[in-house]
C-alpha cells in the first residue's frame, strides 16, 4: 500500500518500511509464525524462503500463501540449534515484552533506527506506527530493558 528506502547498500541490496494489506502472503506467513530470511517478487513469480519452529505444521502454512491451493515448498531443512536456542530466546523475551512493545522495537529497528547514521528518525519510526514520538520512546526504553534484563539473566554466571 506504502513504501519508502530506508536504506540502500548498492544497486541490488538495501532495506525498505513497506505497508502490506491483510491478504499479502508475506503477512500470512508472518501471522503464522514465519521468520522470513528471503521475499523475492518479479511479478507473478514470487519466492519466500522462512523459517519455522520444529512444531509449525509446514503445509498449513503452505495453504494459506496461494489462494489457488498449496504454495509449493521447493525444500525443507531442520536445524539442529544450541541447548538455549534462538527462538526460546525470541519466546522468553515475547513472553517478557507486551504486544506494542515488540511491535515498536521491531518496527524501530528494522527502519533502522538503531544504526549509526540512523535509518529512520524517530518521528518517522512513530508516524508509521501512528503514535506520537514520546511514546516511541517510553516504548523502546521499556522494551530495551526488558531486552537486556533477558540477555543478562540468561548469561549471568554470577548467580549460582
Amino acid at each position: 500500500q506504502d513504501g519508502r528506502v530506508i536504506r540502500q547498500s548498492d544497486a541490488e541490496r538495501g532495506r525498505i518500511q513497506v505497508t502490506l494489506g491483510e491478504e499479502v502472503p508475506l503477512v500470512a506467513a508472518i501471522n503464522r509464525g514465519a521468520t522470513i530470511q528471503t521475499a523475492v517478487f518479479n511479478g507473478d513469480d514470487s519466492q519466500l524462503i522462512v523459517e519455522l519452529s520444529p512444531d509449525t505444521n509446514v503445509r498449513r502454512v503452505a495453504n494459506v500463501l496461494d489462494d489457488d491451493g498449496p504454495a509449493p515448498v521447493l525444500a525443507r531443512q531442520d536445524k539442529t540449534r544450541s541447548p538455549t536456542t534462538t527462538r526460546e530466546f525470541r519466546n522468553d523475551l515475547n513472553d517478557r515484552l507486551t504486544d506494542r512493545q515488540a511491535t515498536v522495537l521491531r518496527t524501530a529497528y528494522l527502519a533502522d533506527y538503531f544504526t549509526s547514521p540512523r535509518g529512520s528518525t524517530a518521528e518517522e519510526v512513530a508516524t508509521s506506527l501512528g503514535i506520537t514520538g514520546s511514546t516511541l520512546l517510553h516504548h523502546l526504553r521499556a522494551s530495551q530493558r526488558k531486552l537486556l534484563d533477558a540477555f543478562y539473566d540468561e548469561h549471568d554466571d554470577s548467580s549460582g
